[in-house]
């Protein structure tokens, strides 16, 4: 069994620096990988965001680590989320040797508890303590992205009529007739339970080798680099269409992290949707939604 480990403290609201009246209480637990993360907040006024951070002493510099934002937040506040121990604390010191929470609201107010004998300075705050969140995902999408799966993918009429035997097909040769439309995919892949969200709905799965024989896809897609990057750790592609603007999507897997979103962000898909949904994304797992026009 992997070791537990829980921490209860005490919430404090912090004005100029100086420590005030206590405001709520938080408790952290991590095991198995997991981590677990609630607290009470009870404010004087509504905050319109606050970012949640670790916080650590190193060399005279107190280092944050971030781990979500809250916005809207009212008077009474509570709070409970559930994430990867790896996903927040990626290149950086364990829970343990953390030295407390820090609730930022701007240089002048914010709310904090500290787990060991240094105080909060906010004087010596960094945030975020990470590398470049970037550089290394970006490199290995960026090398995915140069590379060419499909060396015969500018022929996809061939490929559309050879690569299912279940699409649909004529016995014209021509592109335009050989090609299915995307109301004619619908029934030969599976379905993908639950739906999204209800907007996103009618979800099918399918793979990074039926990519070619869906001409209605771009057709760049399957050289994106980040689609390959993660299709290789879960193996399928959502395919949607949305009832509110008739449209679809590409969904791609995946856990969310700041690091991860960047990229994907880089790669053309801007938006991602927990499974199932939740407002809080960081350690989640969804899917990032390219939208593609017709």
């Amino acid at each position: 069994m992997s070791e537990y480990q829980r921490i209860v403290s005490y919430l404090y609201e912090y004005k100029n620096g100086i420590r005030g009246n206590n405001v709520g209480f938080a408790r952290v637990e991590t095991r198995d990988q997991q981590l677990k993360i609630s607290f009470t907040l009870n404010t004087a006024q509504s905050l319109p965001l606050l970012t949640l951070y670790f916080y650590y002493y190193d060399h005279g510099k107190m280092l944050g680590i971030p781990w979500d934002e809250i916005k809207e937040v009212p008077r009474h506040y509570e709070y409970k989320e559930t994430f990867r121990t790896d996903e927040v604390f990626q290149n950086c010191p364990p829970l343990i040797d953390m030295d407390g929470i820090l609730f930022y609201y701007d240089d002048h107010h914010f709310y904090g508890s500290q787990w060991k004998e240094n105080s909060i300075n906010l004087r010596l705050f960094e945030k975020p303590h990470t590398r470049p969140p970037q550089l290394e995902e970006y490199i290995e999408a960026l090398s995915l992205h140069e590379q060419t799966p499909f060396p015969e993918e500018a022929d996809i009429s061939s490929e559309a009529a050879t690569s299912k035997e279940t699409l649909p097909s004529t016995s014209s040769s021509t592109k335009e007739e050989v090609l299915p439309s995307p109301d004619e995919v619908w029934e030969h892949f599976p379905k993908l339970e639950p739906v999204l969200t209800p907007d996103y709905s009618d979800c099918i799965k399918i793979h990074f080798d039926d990519i070619p024989s869906l001409p209605f896809l771009p057709k760049d897609l399957s050289g994106n680099g980040f689609l390959k990057m993660q299709v290789q750790s879960y193996g399928h592609l959502v395919l949607g269409r949305k009832k509110l603007t008739n449209s679809y999507y590409v969904g791609i897997p995946g856990v969310f992290s700041n690091q991860r979103n960047f990229v994907a962000h880089l790669f053309g898909f801007p938006e991602f949707i927990t499974i199932p949904k939740k407002n809080l994304k960081t350690g989640n797992f969804g899917y990032w939604i390219m939208t593609i026009s017709h």
